[in-house]
């Protein structure tokens, strides 16, 4: 009998990552959703062109019956959840999606179906309130497996949903490219700099995508100063760069791909490239070792980033290639 597979909504970052289970003769099946985070839309464009069935959602039990789900199934769902957290933007995304994974994994349970069902999880997460941990927590009450960035994202979530705490999970990145897609540049000759692809560092959580490639001198250490930095450092500019690379997403499957290759090419000198970097220079990881408390708290979700709140992005994803390890 076929292998199949079926992805619950538009997915993450490095979507086309998922040609690995069509690569190893799986069928593949996208439930598109009502509401999709904008960056996410493209996804369905991406799949499709991998070869995966987009198929629109239907929110009865009719169309779970549909997907005629069995032993040699694995659903997937998850990434984005914000509940009604004040610091994410476009709260109640996600629920469409959450509606979908609970009932497909009710119904399996129910009928001994023996499908594998699975929710991961990434540093978009948030809850916001009692009353939204509480119906995330109950959703996932019949799912099989949780898998997470991290230890501290399983921390934070276990925290706000302790019903999850003996579900059986691992650690693991869902949003990451494949291996063929991850070039090193292994010569000894490169430059002791760093580049940040995406955002920039200690960026503005309004900042329009996709923006400019930035290029910092390494170290860049906020502790002096932004202005006594800019003085010291200029911000270095290569030629023959495009202001921005898709690399992980929000475009074709045709750019997303010419633009790795590219990105490769043109970069391949320097030490390495990373997604966003946000504020880990400036102490924010013992910040947030010290302030765990605060930080997994309903409360300290639902204070604003002015008072200290924060959008708990605990993994850096690796949106850029690695040209070369230090």
């Amino acid at each position: 009998m076929k292998k199949n597979l079926i992805l619950i909504g538009s997915g993450c970052w490095f979507i086309d990552s998922f040609s690995y289970f069509i690569e190893k003769g799986f069928k593949m099946t996208v439930i598109k959703v009502e509401k999709t985070a904008s960056f996410f839309a493209p996804n369905y464009e991406i799949l499709n062109a991998l070869g995966a069935k987009i198929i629109e959602a239907e929110y009865n039990s009719d169309f779970i019956k549909s997907l005629n789900i069995n032993q040699n199934t694995i659903i997937i769902g998850g990434g984005y959840y914000s509940g009604d957290s004040p610091n994410f933007n476009g709260s109640f995304v996600s629920h469409n999606e959450l509606w979908l994974m609970k009932n497909i994994a009710n119904y399996n349970k129910q009928n001994n179906l023996g499908a594998l069902t699975v929710r991961y999880f990434n540093g978009d997460t948030g809850f916001g309130t009692k009353m939204e941990a509480e119906l995330f927590e109950e959703s996932l009450k019949n799912v099989d497996l949780l898998i997470f960035d991290n230890d501290n994202l399983r921390d934070f979530v276990v925290t706000n949903a302790p019903k999850l705490k003996d579900k059986k999970y691992f650690y693991g990145w869902i949003e990451t490219p494949l291996k063929k897609y991850v070039n090193h540049n292994l010569t000894k000759k490169y430059f002791r700099e760093f580049i940040s692809f995406g955002r920039v560092i200690c960026s503005d959580k309004n900042m329009k995508y996709p923006v400019k490639t930035a290029f910092y001198p390494y170290p860049y250490n906020q502790y002096r100063g932004i202005k006594r930095i800019i003085k010291r450092f200029y911000h270095k500019k290569i030629r023959h760069l495009k202001s921005g690379y898709y690399i992980a997403g929000c475009a074709n499957l045709a750019q997303i791909l010419s633009d790795r290759k590219e990105a490769f090419q043109k970069l391949s000198d320097y030490a390495f490239g990373l997604s966003h970097f946000y504020d880990i220079f400036q102490g924010s990881i013992e910040k947030f070792t010290k302030n765990k408390d605060f930080y997994f708290s309903l409360f300290g979700q639902n204070s604003t980033i002015k008072e200290g709140g924060v959008r708990v992005c605990l993994p850096i994803t690796p949106f850029a290639i690695t040209p070369q390890k230090m």
